[in-house]
């Protein structure tokens, strides 16, 4: 039986590779990963066809357009997306800066049903503060700059087996449906929506059998090697864990 996507709260699709801070954010991945050159790339009709599919799933939650990048930069795609999909949820996840520009060129946010603002700069603070007093469900991070670079010499010892899988997926701007954002790698190969389709990838025995680990307290031995030094594992999950 395919687990359905219920309690799947994000699922997040890489539309643009580019960001406004990555200059200024030497240790994003952003600036590390190695794009591949003459790969099929995301398009707003294979979005929309993974969307429907996880509909078709059960799922409920937000759709969102950030991986590594800053999505404000392909408003008009996520524009087309959000158009093509009238009865899904929107959440945007930005670092706000470009909102004046796209505001300018006559867009609106009032089409995301949910905004996270990071604040990196504290200069910045107003301009965001602006943007929550103007719109609904706005919330406001505050956020050092990116230390995932490094996560893969991590010498941390985890013990538990992280839920994060049950409530995000992210797919990176070449389909690739990624174990989580901290796996910026993608080390642990969960499959690709564009060769095959998000159904494909979230109904095969990989994808089941990484569930399925997920679903216990302690890590499992065939857990991926990046989750035994990750200290970041989420540990909330609805149904009760297994031992």
């Amino acid at each position: 039986m395919v687990f359905d996507l219920s309690l799947l709260q994000l699922l997040s699709f890489e539309i643009g590779t580019d960001c406004n801070l990555k200059s200024a954010h030497d240790n994003c991945p952003i600036n590390y990963i190695k794009r591949p050159k003459n790969k099929p790339t995301l398009t707003v009709e294979k979005i929309c066809e993974a969307v429907h599919h996880a509909n078709d799933l059960k799922f409920d939650g937000y759709v969102a357009f950030h991986h590594y990048n800053e999505p404000l930069m392909y408003i008009k795609q996520i524009s087309q997306v959000i158009q093509k999909l009238p009865n899904n949820r929107f959440l945007l996840w930005s670092n706000g800066l470009l909102i004046p520009h796209i505001e300018r060129l006559g867009y609106s946010l009032d089409m995301f049903d949910k905004i996270i603002l990071t604040c990196y700069d504290e200069k910045n603070r107003d301009l965001l503060n602006r943007v929550k007093d103007r719109h609904r469900d706005v919330v406001i991070n505050s956020a050092k700059m990116d230390e995932r670079v490094e996560i893969y010499e991590s010498k941390y010892e985890n013990l538990v087996a992280c839920k994060k899988v049950f409530l995000e997926i992210p797919i990176d701007h070449y389909g690739e449906v990624a174990l989580c954002t901290h796996d910026w790698k993608n080390t642990y190969r969960l499959g690709n929506i564009i060769e095959t389709s998000l159904y494909d990838v979230i109904s095969s025995e990989r994808y089941q059998n990484m569930l399925a680990m997920a679903k216990k307290i302690k890590l499992q031995p065939g857990a991926p090697d990046i989750c035994r030094n990750c200290q970041f594992s989420y540990l909330t999950y609805n149904p009760k864990a297994e031992e």
